[in-house]
């Protein structure tokens, strides 16, 4: 994959004597950066710009950057912008879901074609879903129908996508993984509190562990508990095809989305959780009167890329041939799934 704007993901594997004898993970990513230029904003310019400079998850980080303004000032929303959010976020998580699916995993039948009429009719829906209002605009139902008619006559039969799910990971089905790290909670311990209201230097943020140990969010904790790779690899296929489907349903049933409880304890500060495609999103604000004293971003990706995360623990001492090491971190890393492009070399001890 190739670099983006939003960042870069550099895995390096170190081969010696028939296995991966040491791993290298290097995220680099402007998150901290965009923080420090909200610092000394008004709250709601500061909102506009997170819209603005995200281009990945862009839906998940205003809702959830929004979730944490309106707790800092104490403020309620109508039940129907909840509903409103909740489509939106559903919305986001399909579209991401599916140009991966369709992209990076090639899923049967998946065109060029195939790919640009998803993406068209899923942004066709967050135009339509913008605006706030008590009343569903019009076209929005009849647009949810036809994404829903789309991605039906896209996917195959259960049956025949149990096959290519199978036959994509069987490559697979002699290598032993290492250990997962455990999956990230989308609730706010002491311990998390903590480590957010102590930052510094966006230390925390960039590299976050709780208790000693990084954490793992999305798809991937689907396959937590294996360390066969076919199975650790293909349950995160799985969870990504359910993904999907789940989103879906959610357009169509926009009920109010369960989001963590988050309890302010100090008066201007806000947390606002959101669900992504990747995992969950967390946004902190802290209000110094009238503008934004400090504001954290703590993306699903640095969870899952943190420098001696699941990536690492993974790949470590994997016993496998060479010439197969370097197609197999870059499986492992699609099914955990980075918002960045990414790149993977193998070095010779």
């Amino acid at each position: 994959m190739h670099s983006s704007p939003a960042g870069q993901l550099q895995v390096a594997l170190t081969y010696a004597q028939g296995h991966i004898s040491a791993v290298s993970v290097e995220l680099k990513r402007p998150v901290g950066a965009i923080c420090h230029m909200l610092a000394g904003q008004a709250p709601d310019a500061a909102l506009a710009i997170i819209g603005a400079l995200f281009s990945v998850c862009c839906q998940a980080h205003r809702i959830a950057g929004a979730r944490a303004l309106e707790q800092a000032r104490g403020v309620r929303i109508p039940e129907y912008e909840c509903r409103r959010r909740a489509r939106l976020l559903a919305v986001e998580r399909l579209r991401e879901s599916l140009l991966r699916l369709l992209q990076d995993w090639h899923y049967p039948g998946a065109t060029e074609k195939n790919a640009r009429e998803g993406i068209r009719r899923c942004q066709r829906l967050l135009t339509l879903l913008q605006s706030p209002s008590d009343k569903t605009p019009d076209g929005v139902e009849q647009a949810i129908v036809g994404l829903r008619n789309w991605s039906q006559a896209l996917r195959c039969t259960p049956a025949q996508e149990q096959r290519w799910l199978v036959n994509r990971v069987q490559r697979w089905r002699d290598i032993e993984l290492g250990p997962a790290v455990p999956g990230l909670m989308p609730e706010l311990t002491s311990e998390l509190v903590g480590s957010l209201g102590n930052e510094q230097q966006n230390g925390f943020c960039s590299a976050p562990m709780l208790n000693g140990q990084s954490r793992h969010s999305g798809p991937a904790v689907a396959g937590a508990e294996a360390t066969a790779a076919d199975e650790v690899i293909g349950k995160a296929l799985g969870a990504l095809l359910a993904q999907t489907d789940q989103a879906l349903a959610q357009l169509a049933e926009p009920g109010l989305e369960s989001t963590p409880s988050a309890n302010r304890g100090q008066d201007g500060v806000g947390y606002g959780w959101a669900l992504t495609a990747r995992g969950w999103l967390l946004h902190r604000v802290e209000l110094d009167g009238e503008r934004v004293g400090r504001w954290q971003i703590l993306a699903p990706t640095d969870w899952n890329f943190h420098t001696d995360g699941i990536v690492r623990q993974r790949l470590m001492g994997v016993k496998i041939e060479r010439n197969r090491a370097e197609a197999l971190a870059r499986d492992l890393i699609l099914s955990i799934d980075p918002c960045v492009g990414f790149g993977v070399t193998r070095h010779d001890a």
